[in-house]
């Protein structure tokens, strides 16, 4: 399996709802050569939101089986995709109450693609950080 990291990025941390911009990277490296793709759109949502739909997109672009690492400040988001993806799978993606998780179909989304790939996250600023939010500040 090929590791390929993906970074995904926000350009605001507030929780409430408003339009944000988000992106990602995906790098990988093929002899000895760093090769990335990006991507980068704008919704109304939450920072958790922005952040979910950058993984999702970027998740979407992969081919084949990996060794995907993610790289996010979003820890809520890489929580939730190591400890509680598996049990809402199992569970149809809906709470205790019965009703559907937030975000449901970008989770179930991200659940059928997660099965391709080996994945560990590391939280935190990342390489692409500064860079990422330079690039949202200049397509505004």
């Amino acid at each position: 399996m090929t590791e390929v990291r993906l970074y995904i990025q926000t350009d605001s941390k507030s929780p409430r709802r408003m339009k944000r911009r988000f992106g990602h990277v995906l790098a990988c490296t093929i002899d000895g050569r760093e090769i990335t793709r990006e991507g980068f759109g704008e919704a109304e949502t939450t920072y958790h939101g922005a952040g979910l739909t950058a993984l999702e997109k970027g998740m979407a672009r992969l081919t084949g089986k990996n060794d995907l690492v993610i790289f996010s400040e979003d820890e809520w988001i890489l929580t939730n995709l190591q400890t509680q993806l598996g049990t809402w799978a199992k569970q149809d993606f809906l709470n205790a109450k019965g009703n559907p998780i937030a975000d449901q179909a970008a989770w179930l989304h991200i659940w059928i693609m997660s099965q391709e790939h080996k994945i560990t996250v590391k939280a935190g600023r990342h390489e692409y950080t500064e860079w990422m939010l330079t690039q949202m500040k200049e397509k505004t």
